[in-house]
């Protein structure tokens, strides 16, 4: 589902019906009356103003930080959407959005990616891409800079937790591996890194070789989640015959129910967890905490999204990309702006995941034996 806005000042205002004159702005949007107001006061002092900015604080600001308005043209992708679902992107562990400020935000990093590895964390802010900054850029336009073949080198100016540092990002660009899996002395160790196209099919695989061990660890610690679908395909080899409940604000239900792999693990089973994970990630561990009774969930509170969101192109040009109503597994504790709380609470710096100090993986193994 895609949808469209347009860029010129005055033709921003006028979509949904109203006028930038603010004809109809005191009727049915009310609101409007005080936006049209103030634009024309901005205009008549000469201050530099940006429409697709405007418009996604107003999203933003009115609906939720998932909402937001991207200026581009017909039939093509917002630039946060098409470096996501890049090839870079995807084999790199790393997804962008645009930050408040206008910066490149990194809003996925991970821990075994190349972004990750070279020093990008999440909410870095990148303010610069080979000494272009960003805001003069303009987000739109240096985004796709991030992007290249493999092993090719960009400089970046990272902002985090406001000092500046300096990063090389080395790029990769192998995108089969959204989930790795070993066996560790009898224990399958599964750690799924994101929820992109290869994840089902990695799952099924990890799911096969990794059949008939003593226990399992499915790790989903930093990870933000992903299309909903996918998730529904990667669940087959965990928890089939769940079903994933999505409700539309305006009480529109649909109910997908998780088909079944003829590879499916079950037995003892501990699910990681931490603060970053998110979202169809916190529907994996709800289902599988459902599903399987003998599974603990170890590690930290989730952050809490239990909403979906929807991305359509306007007649008038951009996209508009907006949360459309909420996402749980049927039967189980709803999440949204709770988070899944672990049946055992570790507490860790989430850069220690993977490490000699990553208490919550000892802990996890432990409990398995």
């Amino acid at each position: 589902m895609l949808l469209m806005i347009g860029g010129a000042a005055g033709a921003a205002l006028t979509w949904a019906g109203i006028t930038y004159g603010g004809g109809t702005a005191a009727g049915k949007y009310p609101e409007f009356a005080k936006i049209t107001e103030a634009r024309k006061i901005i205009e008549e002092e000469n201050v530099r103003f940006n429409e697709d900015d405007a418009l996604s604080g107003y999203f933003s600001g009115g609906i939720d930080e998932f909402s937001c308005y991207a200026g581009v043209s017909d039939d093509e992708l917002g630039p946060a959407e098409y470096v996501n679902t890049s090839g870079t992107a995807l084999a790199s562990g790393f997804a962008i959005d645009k930050a408040d400020s206008g910066n490149i935000r990194i809003i996925s990093a991970t821990e075994d990616k190349a972004a990750y590895k070279c020093g990008l964390r999440v909410n870095d802010e990148i303010t610069e891409i080979d000494g272009v900054n960003v805001k003069t850029a303009g987000f739109e336009n240096i985004a796709t800079k991030l992007l290249g073949k493999q092993d090719t080198v960009c400089e970046l100016t990272v902002l985090r937790e406001g000092t500046e540092q300096k990063i090389t990002f080395k790029r990769d660009n192998d995108p089969m591996h959204s989930i790795d899996w070993e066996n560790r002395d009898g224990i399958g160790y599964i750690k799924i890194k994101n929820i992109g196209e290869f994840a089902a099919g990695n799952m099924s695989q990890a799911a096969k070789e990794l059949s008939g061990l003593r226990g399992y660890v499915i790790d989903l610690r930093n990870n933000s989640g992903g299309a909903t679908n996918v998730c529904a395909d990667l669940l087959k080899n965990l928890t089939p015959g769940e079903v994933i409940v999505m409700k539309s604000f305006k009480g529109e239900e649909s109910r997908e129910t998780v088909a079944e792999d003829p590879n499916v693990i079950s037995g003892p089973t501990v699910i990681l967890v931490n603060r970053n994970t998110a979202s169809s990630a916190e529907a994996i561990a709800a289902a599988v905490k459902k599903h399987n009774k003998e599974a603990v969930i170890v590690g930290e509170r989730t952050f809490g999204k239990g909403i979906y969101q929807k991305t359509v192109t306007l007649e008038s040009g951009g996209l508009f990309r907006y949360t459309a109503g909420n996402i749980w597994i049927d039967g189980a504790d709803d999440w949204n702006l709770i988070g899944i709380s672990p049946d055992k609470t570790i507490e860790m710096d989430p850069e220690k995941t993977g490490t000699d100090e990553d208490i919550q993986l000892k802990e996890a193994f432990e409990i398995l034996g």
